[in-house]
């Protein structure tokens, strides 16, 4: 092992460190994951305090962890699909509290639909992988297929009881324009959305940055700022990057 290998395990440690209990919950959780951490701390730093959090995407509950430890958000409604990621966000809500797991993917309309599970769950998605997924993740493949239940934002957000302001954040790989759809003129109820994007497609049919951002226009929100990026494991070139969109009148409000 070579000095460059060790002074990349310090510098993750000594981010670790600076994370609320990040030492902590890297020992015990295996939902923490640095980079979840790494964006709550820029909203938190950035002066962004959701009470609630829509967790749409949520695996087996990082971005849940990372919320409820840094932005301290009351409420986190986390919606994922597929059978065993949800069944370790289930058992991380339990001992984390404030946390309320509902296993469904959203969409544009209610039904159900199938699933392609992939071999790295996190990349699992309602869409088809893309020729450019396999060339920068070849790592990653289709490893299954599950039929899961479709629900909408609209109809979620009728069913509970939210503190405001609200955070809407989506990891749904490709699928954000549909969910995006499917919450209508309830959208305005967030004040800020978090979403993975990219500028080139990874699944078949996403909707990539400009498009999504059009769409949030549209509804009322203007772009802020990216926060982490994403690099292929192949050849380290920029594939995705987290945008954070606010809506319009709530940036007035704050000048």
């Amino acid at each position: 092992m070579d000095a460059r290998y060790f002074w990349n395990k310090t510098q993750r440690l000594a981010e670790i460190l600076t994370f609320p209990r990040g030492l902590t919950l890297k020992l015990s959780e295996r939902a923490f994951e640095s980079a979840n951490f790494r964006v709550c701390t820029r909203l938190r730093d950035s002066g962004i305090a959701p009470a609630t959090v829509f967790d749409v995407g949520a695996n087996a509950g990082q971005f849940a962890l990372a919320a409820r430890t840094v932005l301290r958000a009351a409420q986190v409604h986390s919606y994922e699909p597929v059978e065993r990621p949800f069944a370790r966000l289930q058992r991380l809500a339990a001992r984390l509290g404030g946390v309320t797991p509902h296993r469904s993917a959203l969409g544009r309309t209610a039904g159900r639909a199938v699933i392609n599970v992939a071999t790295q769950a996190q990349a699992s998605s309602l869409l088809a992988l893309h020729p450019n997924h396999r060339r920068f993740y070849p790592e990653v493949t289709d490893s299954a297929r599950q039929e899961v239940v479709v629900s909408t934002l609209a109809i979620e957000l009728g069913q509970v009881r939210c503190p405001e302001p609200l955070l809407l954040k989506l990891d749904v790989q490709g699928f954000e324009g549909e969910v995006l759809a499917g919450a209508g003129d309830e959208l305005a109820r967030f004040r800020w959305i978090l979403l993975e994007t990219a500028t080139d497609p990874l699944y078949q049919g996403q909707a990539l940055f400009d498009d999504v951002t059009e769409q949030l226009r549209r509804s009322g929100f203007r772009f802020r700022f990216p926060l982490d990026i994403h690099f292929s494991t192949q050849s380290g070139a920029v594939t995705q990057f987290d945008a954070l969109y606010e809506r319009c009148d709530a940036d007035r409000a704050r000048r």
